[in-house]
């Protein structure tokens, strides 16, 4: 769930954990299209970690729940720091632009969850498993969904 939350905010929105009904699941909030956007992105991860995560167990004889929690971790660090060298290529203009975008998410959220706290947590690492999940997460790629605007039309028959 955090790598999952950290990827998501690369996508200019927020992410809140809620506690309730004894689960923990994720809130983002933002602009309604990049809110689509992270849903979107979130579905696909929930889907493409654990086929990640699979193919780094085979390969690199990984097990348990540290190795894969710091697999899934060093993924969304990998990504997290591809997107960052991204933004910075961009010309000071657009850069300027982007933190005129993330302020606006930093008020958006303060004024959604006036009193919103954090908590910090540790937990053990598998180094092994981090750093194959940070190269991993380098070469991750979220596909787009289907533009539904295209002039293409979908049909469905039945027989």
């Amino acid at each position: 769930m955090r790598s999952i939350a950290r990827i998501l905010e690369t996508f200019f929105v927020n992410v809140v954990y809620t506690r309730a009904g004894g689960f923990i699941h994720l809130e983002i909030c933002g602009d309604m299209v990049n809110i689509e956007i992270a849903e979107y992105v979130a579905c696909v991860l929930q889907c493409e970690l654990d086929s990640l995560w699979t193919q780094a167990k085979k390969s690199a004889d990984l097990k348990g729940a540290i190795a894969k929690n710091s697999f899934f971790l060093g993924l969304a660090k990998g990504y997290c720091n591809k997107i960052q060298a991204l933004k910075r290529e961009h010309d000071s203009n657009t850069a300027q632009a982007l933190m005129v975008i993330e302020k606006k998410l930093v008020d958006a959220k303060a004024m959604v969850y006036p009193r919103l706290s954090s908590s910090k947590s540790s937990a053990r690492c598998c180094v092994k498993s981090a750093l194959l999940g940070e190269q991993m997460g380098k070469q991750l790629n979220i596909n787009p969904a289907i533009n539904r605007s295209s002039n293409a039309k979908l049909t469905l028959g039945i027989s």
